[in-house]
């Protein structure tokens, strides 16, 4: 389901994302896909965890839908409380969501040094994103980033069941199951990742 972006807040975004994404990407849907407001945000995301069942062992990846909070919240918390357990040791998020606004071939990165949500800024992993970008069907396309909620709504779930982490964002377009799956982002080791997948419904993936 796709909510209604303010015409100014549209207008804004892909003009600041015509050449290069600003420094920090705000968020696209915040007060509408989740609330604002930090204190709200923090206390549904809490109540969406503690509802959940209790964790397992940590996953290498996860999947998770990316509708309204409202809608899909506790379905999300379900699978996030695994994190919780690991929240000291993962370092880097790998976190891929289809395109819904911007129709393009490959898989999108962001040339932004974070993504800020209202619960604060992400910093994006440059070193993984600069060894994607040497796979041909990988590039930077911050207008797929711009107004993108697949990935947005993640954010916060992410924020709170984690400490310090990393973030390669990937928006997939028009793209074959196997350059999905490729992951040359192998973090050294020592280094703790974990990879957010969706599942796919022919060539491109769908929640």
């Amino acid at each position: 389901m796709l909510y209604p972006v303010r015409p100014d807040v549209a207008e804004w975004l892909f003009e600041q994302s015509e050449v290069a994404m600003q420094t920090v990407r705000p968020p696209a849907v915040a007060g509408t896909f989740y609330p604002a407001d930090q204190r709200q945000l923090r206390a549904m995301i809490h109540g969406f965890l503690r509802d959940a069942r209790p964790p397992g062992a940590r996953p290498k990846a996860i999947i998770a839908p990316h509708a309204g909070y409202i809608y899909s919240g506790p379905i999300a918390a379900s699978a996030y409380v695994h994190l919780q357990q690991a929240r000291a040791t993962l370092r880097r998020i790998v976190l891929l969501g289809p395109s819904h606004r911007v129709a393009f071939r490959g898989l999108a990165l962001s040339s932004a040094d974070a993504f800020s949500t209202p619960l604060g800024d992400i910093p994006l992993d440059r070193d993984a994103i600069a060894r994607l970008l040497a796979l041909p069907f990988v590039q930077i396309l911050d207008r797929a980033h711009a107004l993108e909620h697949s990935l947005e709504v993640h954010l916060p779930f992410l924020q709170e069941t984690l400490d310090q982490f990393s973030l390669v964002p990937i928006v997939v377009g028009d793209a074959e199951p196997s350059d999905v799956g490729s992951d040359r982002s192998t973090p050294p080791r020592g280094h703790r990742s974990s990879r957010g997948l969706r599942p796919s419904a022919g060539r491109r993936p769908a929640a």
